[in-house]
């Protein structure tokens, strides 16, 4: 009898310990929580979006890599230095120069773009390291969707004209984030026309968050295209330039909309979804 005591209490430490296993790994499954970075790289781009699955998307990385991956270490502390995709919304350096030393630091799953070839020297240097890593290149364009745990990215733009435009800025890639707190739309450096174009092609285009186009430009911005998209939150991302950005006109179509920040004046910002609303705050 005592045999079978001796025996039962070995089975049912046995389970006890199991038991906490299974919690410890339900735990770490548990992935993060659902987040967009809006990287302060100066005069430029750069948004780090973190799904709760833990996979990463960049879009865009500002024009100094050593700004970007100094942003990088204060919101990812991350050893294994990875990034599942990186997103160009467009060939300007803004947005590509950083990229460059990205990857030479980071492992990039696939890097996407819209396939429009960038100018200046420079995006010479990112097709080397993009070619020299062995990293899977795609194009996006108007109607494809990026599928992740329970979210997706689509594109809205551009389309088969806009990507054959003169001006690269309208072959900007436009990405609408969908998430469980609401949506988020990238709005790469568009201008007015596509504003127009996009409000036309989606009857029903409400977000949440807007990523402002082209650091607030004049020729973005068009108060119909707000109107429509009326968002609650949107986000300039500016640094100190020669341009006169934001302008005025820009921060006044905005203004009766939408609460705006701005990355010259808040920094590195991170938008997080709890408890199915959006927070934003600085990082620090």
């Amino acid at each position: 009898m005592e045999r079978n005591w001796k025996l039962i209490l070995l089975i049912l430490g046995i389970l006890l310990i199991l038991n906490v296993l299974v919690w410890i790994q339900a735990l770490s499954d548990k992935g993060v929580s659902e987040a967009v970075y809006f990287i302060d790289v100066g005069q430029g781009d750069s948004s780090l979006i973190v799904f709760e699955s833990g996979e990463k998307v960049l879009i865009d990385g500002g024009r100094d890599g050593r700004v970007l991956l100094e942003e990088l270490d204060k919101v990812l502390n991350d050893s294994d230095r990875y990034i599942d995709l990186v997103i160009l919304s467009h060939g300007h350096f803004d947005h590509y120069g950083g990229l460059i030393e990205l990857m030479k630091n980071y492992e990039i799953g696939a890097f996407l773009s819209s396939g429009r070839i960038g100018e200046a020297e420079a995006y010479g240097q990112l097709q080397t390291e993009i070619e020299r890593r062995k990293i899977k290149f795609l194009n996006l364009a108007e109607g494809d969707s990026l599928q992740f745990s329970g979210a997706n990215i689509e594109v809205l733009s551009p389309s088969a004209r806009e990507i054959l435009s003169e001006d690269v800025n309208l072959a900007s890639l436009v990405l609408l984030l969908d998430l469980q707190p609401g949506n988020v739309i990238f709005t790469g450096d568009i201008d007015k026309n596509v504003e127009k174009r996009l409000i036309k092609d989606y009857e029903v285009l409400d977000v949440d968050v807007l990523k402002v186009a082209h650091q607030g430009s004049k020729y973005s911005s068009d108060i119909n295209f707000l109107a429509q998209v009326s968002p609650a939150l949107s986000v300039i991302m500016v640094g100190p330039n020669t341009y006169g950005h934001p302008h005025k006109e820009t921060l006044d179509n905005l203004s009766p909309i939408s609460e705006v920040v701005r990355t010259d004046e808040k920094g590195t910002m991170k938008l997080e979804a709890q408890n199915g609303e959006f927070m934003l705050y600085s990082v620090k």
